[in-house]
């Protein structure tokens, strides 16, 4: 067995900053909440890092592989649970035919979000009230265990928050 400092010298670039990426979420959502090893994490760069060749045999070619028949690896994942293209902007919230949308059915005029940057805005402006309102009220989005759901997160990185 090769020692683990071997290992991660025969990596690419692309590779060791999967490592590090993977290193540094150690025990987050990235890894499914588990503490691993340097020796697991590495196992899991060499899995991500390989790639079938015409017969069948895995080859390391590099660290951006050929997915061959994994359309699931392929297609990226929903912005946050219950994310319907449709109707939500990508990066969290409604979209314009969304807003339409929720008027034509209820009545409501919401308003489009602000995603000007916090330094962009004139202070004390309207658009930097609405803001500041949104991110304060926006905090209590928190679930029990104190994490925000990936449709608070969305929303609240689009408003800057």
């Amino acid at each position: 067995m090769m020692a683990l400092q071997q290992r991660f010298d025969r990596l690419d670039k692309h590779g060791k900053k999967l490592f590090r990426y993977l290193r540094a979420m150690n025990g987050t959502r990235e890894t499914d909440y588990k503490k691993l090893t340097d020796k697991q994490i590495l196992d899991e760069v060499d899995r991500k890092m390989a790639v079938r060749d015409s017969q069948g045999e895995m080859n390391r070619i590099s660290s951006r592989p050929m997915v061959i028949g994994k359309w699931q690896e392929i297609v990226k994942k929903k912005p946050f649970k219950g994310y319907n293209k449709k109707i939500h902007a990508r990066t969290g919230g409604l979209s314009a035919k969304g807003r339409a949308k929720f008027k034509r059915e209820t009545g409501a005029n919401l308003k489009a979000p602000v995603t000007t940057k916090p330094s962009k805005l004139k202070r004390g402006s309207k658009a930097a009230k609405r803001r500041k309102n949104f991110c304060s009220r926006s905090r209590g989005f928190k679930r029990d265990d104190g994490t925000y759901s990936e449709k608070a997160k969305a929303a609240r990185r689009r408003w800057n928050c």
